[in-house]
Order: structure tokens, then sequence, then C-alpha cells
């Protein structure tokens, strides 16, 4: 496969991924911020657990589950490899989104709600530009993960068609150094390594603003 082709790929499931643990991490993360409901608790420790298991360990069950419910086409694509990044995903997203949430004070809610504004004007119109920082780290990771993923594409994907830039990467060491091209190996690296530097300057203010969030005293 020629480097365009490889990059839409890789293009494809960064986005994807990151775009979707962003809308799916921050609406659950308000959930379990905002409200009280049975298993609640439960959901969270579940979500800690999660997150204390390595990458390695869920490939067996994602492959078999995926299998299952998207069939061995879908499996063995770009869609089956986004849907299992997005799953190992959410936990982190979900709990920093969380963290973040809960430092916003609900009285600004309140006081959005007494004006007549409904749950889903109060959801998009104050509490997504007050975590525009907390949003901006989640799409950062999500990206991310998606762009340099390659311990489940090496597994799931087997059709040359869906290759990503790692995939390849990975493919152009040999057996022994000296049988590897480490000039075009080299030069590779860096082009793979520039799309995450765009993304991460075009994030920064918004990054730099979460962490500075709460240091100065109004």
């Amino acid at each position: 496969m020629s480097f365009p082709e490889l990059a839409r790929n890789s293009a494809i499931l960064a986005v994807g991924v990151s775009l979707l643990t962003v809308i799916i991490g921050t609406t659950a993360a308000y959930a379990f911020s905002r409200f009280r409901f049975p298993g609640r608790q439960a959901g969270m420790l579940g979500f800690i657990i999660v997150l204390m298991l390595p990458a390695v360990a869920t490939i067996t069950a994602l492959f078999v589950l995926l299998n299952f419910v998207l069939g061995p086409q879908l499996r063995n694509s770009i869609v089956g490899v986004g849907v299992a990044m997005v799953a190992t995903s959410l936990p982190f997203a979900i709990w920093n989104m969380k963290g973040f949430i809960d430092t916003i004070p609900k009285e600004l809610e309140e006081a959005a709600t007494i004006d007549g504004a409904s749950a889903n004007q109060t959801f998009f119109r104050i509490m997504l530009p007050l975590a525009l920082p907390g949003l901006a780290v989640t799409a950062l990771l999500g990206f991310m993960a998606g762009w340099q993923e390659f311990v489940l594409s090496w597994q799931f994907i087997s059709n040359p068609k869906w290759f990503t830039l790692s995939m390849a990467l990975y493919g152009m060491q040999g057996q022994y150094a000296a049988n590897t091209p480490w000039s075009q190996f080299a030069a590779m690296s860096i082009l793979v390594s520039i799309p995450i530097l765009i993304v991460f300057f075009a994030l920064q203010k918004y990054i730099v603003g979460g962490l500075t969030l709460g240091g100065v005293k109004g």
C-alpha cells in the first residue's frame, strides 16, 4: 500500500476514536457526576478495574466479542479496531471528564434552569463551554491512541486494504538489524509523529487552560 492510503486508514481510526470517545465519555461522565442512580458506585469501580488490566489481557475477549457482534468481515477492518479502541479508551475518558465536571459548580446549571433553560440547553450552552479543557485533553489522548495503535490492529486485521501506518512501520523491520532500511524507517517515524504534534499544538491553549484552572482565585 502507498503512504497516502496508510495515512488515510490511520486518520480514519484516530479521528473516529477521538470523536466517539469524547462524545460517549463526556455524556457518561456528566451522568455519573450529576445524577445519583443505582449501580453508580459499582460502575465507577468497574472502570477502575478495567484500567488496571493491561491492554493485551483483553485482546482475546474483544476478538471473540467483535466476531459475534460485528462478524468476521467488519472485525477484520478499521471499524472493528475502532470499536475495540473506543471500548478500551472509554474508562479513562469517563474518569477524566467526571473529575473535571465535578469541579464545575452546580449553581451555574441551577441558575440556567431558573432562567428557563432546558436540560439539553444547560448541557450544551453551560457545561460544554466550561469543560473545553477537559474535552481537549480527552480528544488529544483519543487521537493519540487511535493514531499510534498497533497491538489490536496487528491481531484483528489481516486484509492489507486496512493496514495502518503503525503496522507498515513495524513491517519495515527485518529479521536482523542489517535487513532493516534504517534511513527509510527513521523518515517514516518522523512523518508518523507529525500529525500528533499538529493536534497537540492546535489544542494546546485549552490543555494549558485546564492545567491552570483553579490556580488563581477570583
